[in-house]
């Protein structure tokens, strides 16, 4: 995979999580949002060693990593 893959990957997962707060959905979205947000993280970096996770994770906007 290329570094556009991975913008794209966490632009969706932004998508998902934004389309989500706006239904006022319940917190189970965002659980099942999480688990899809690590299991992605551990394909990247079998993918590539150097895959940054935290940059991916701010990227896709994971609650707790906003600076």
């Amino acid at each position: 995979m290329t570094k556009k893959d991975y913008i794209k990957f966490a632009g969706m997962l932004k998508t998902e999580r934004e389309m989500a707060k706006a239904a006022a959905c319940c917190n189970a979205v965002f659980v099942t949002l999480s688990g899809v947000e690590d299991a992605l993280v551990s394909i990247f970096y079998e993918d590539n060693p150097r895959f940054d996770e935290a940059r991916f994770r701010l990227a896709a906007d994971v609650p707790g990593t906003h600076m």
